[in-house]
């Protein structure tokens, strides 16, 4: 294994010789024609072990090769373009409308009720099935996904809407729409008003404002603007400064 191995009393063989009938096989302990979709990795290890498979069935080694669903844009030695770096933030931004992480009112509902029966008002990790329309930020931004990844290749969400991930977001929405005068499109309107949506939602809409720091809700008093890291009952009574940095250095950007 890349990165070492438990206890020899804990591991256990992944792929082991035995014979049937006369016939030799070789068994798999866990599921590997999905292997594409499932993102086994290192695809260079991994082609090793596929190509002793076909060799052990067809008696000769056979080069194996494939692209993983999911694998960067540019080979290490490819030459890019000088707009390559406005290119990827582009890419980059129109994800989050693309990936679902902008909620709608239908999937804000849906989210909603999770909360009102789970702890707190936090929920785990969860799949969400794909959304018909992208949201437009006025319900802010999910956290993102888990790194966990499901049989099929899909990973959760993390549906938790954090103040630094949707200012961030918002700056990010903010940037993407000055860029665009390099590369004239009608949507840049679009996601100016998604900045705008998101940075609304974070400072005014979203229940952030702490509303327990004595003077909050002076705008000439020491506290105005701090903000809590979550809109969850417990994130009320926290306060994490990194949080609020960000928070205002979306803002300033």
């Amino acid at each position: 294994a890349v990165d070492g191995l438990p206890p020899s009393d804990l591991v256990y063989p992944f792929l082991f010789l035995s014979s049937y009938g006369g016939v030799d096989l070789i068994i798999s302990t866990a599921r590997i024609s999905t292997f594409v979709i499932d993102r086994f990795a290192p695809i260079s290890l991994w082609r090793t072990v596929f190509e002793y498979i076909t060799q052990h069935m067809v008696g000769r080694r056979i080069s194996l090769q494939w692209e993983g669903a999911v694998h960067a844009s540019f080979l290490p030695s490819a030459s890019l373009s000088k707009n390559a770096s406005l290119v990827a933030m582009q890419r980059g931004v129109d994800w989050y409308i693309h990936s679902g992480v902008l909620p709608n009112m239908n999937r804000t509902l849906t989210l909603s009720r999770l909360r009102q029966q789970s702890s707190g008002g936090v929920l785990n990790p969860l799949y969400l099935p794909p959304q018909e329309r992208s949201g437009n930020g006025l319900v802010g931004v999910l956290e993102g996904f888990s790194s966990t990844i499901g049989p099929n290749g899909t990973q959760p969400y993390s549906p938790n809407l954090r103040n630094d991930c949707i200012t961030e977001t918002g700056m990010a929405f903010a940037f993407r729409s000055t860029s665009s005068a390099s590369t004239p499109t009608s949507t840049s309107p679009m996601y100016s008003q998604i900045a705008h949506n998101l940075l609304d939602y974070a400072w005014v809409r979203g229940g952030y404002p702490q509303t327990w720091v004595p003077g909050v809700g002076d705008a000439m008093g020491d506290a105005m603007g701090l903000l809590a890291w979550s809109s969850t009952s417990a994130a009320m009574q926290e306060y994490y400064t990194d949080d609020n940095a960000r928070s205002l250095l979306a803002g300033l950007a």
